[in-house]
């Protein structure tokens, strides 16, 4: 009864979550990014297209790791909802292992799931934490491809139509630092959601 309960308890909590991330951060981070995009695809195709490409390589990298991370957050809540079973049938009879003087046993009985479920959740923060790598590795070199074209386009000689203004340039600086931060920030958000 109590493995039920406790399943019950976190569905509602996950469900929770997850509405709540993808109500706020979600919407408000795909609105964000596609404005970003236009604006810079209106600006220089070549910069919008290594945005494009930016987002498409972070979304590949988070479905590749949304699988195991589900593999061994499913494995661990299993490993956790058999603990608490447990401990609730050793709850449930305590007078009959007190009489049979089975305390050191029943004391015991959830060491190795304990010891399982220790290692699987740091093998899920190990993952999180190279997929959040990963992320910001490429959002960084993103980064740097993206300033470095605009920089390039500033260079030009002043009768290319392809010449950007300093004024410009400046511009896709600030929105790239502010949007990467936020990227990042979006990134410890999700992975808490994970």
């Amino acid at each position: 009864m109590g493995q039920e309960i406790a399943r019950l308890e976190d569905i509602i909590f996950t469900t929770k979550e997850i509405f709540n991330y993808f109500l706020t951060n979600c919407l408000e981070l795909t609105i964000v990014s596609i404005a970003m995009t236009v604006y810079l695809c209106y600006l220089n195709r070549t910069i919008g297209l290594l945005n494009i490409t930016q987002f498409v390589l972070i979304f590949i990298i988070i479905y590749f790791y949304y699988d195991k991370i589900n593999k061994y957050t499913l494995e661990r809540v299993r490993i956790y909802y058999d603990m608490a079973d447990n401990i609730d049938n050793s709850l449930s009879n305590v007078s009959n292992i007190l009489i049979n003087n089975q305390t050191n046993y029943e004391i015991n009985k959830n060491d190795d799931k304990s010891k399982q479920y220790k290692d699987l959740s740091i093998k899920t923060s190990y993952i999180m934490n190279n997929m959040t790598t990963w992320i910001r590795f490429i959002t960084i070199v993103a980064f740097i491809a993206i300033v470095y074209q605009a920089y390039r386009l500033t260079k030009l000689s002043n009768t290319s139509i392809f010449k950007m203004s300093s004024l410009t340039f400046i511009t896709i600086l600030i929105i790239l630092m502010k949007f990467h931060n936020y990227i990042y920030g979006q990134t410890w958000s999700m992975v808490a959601t994970i």
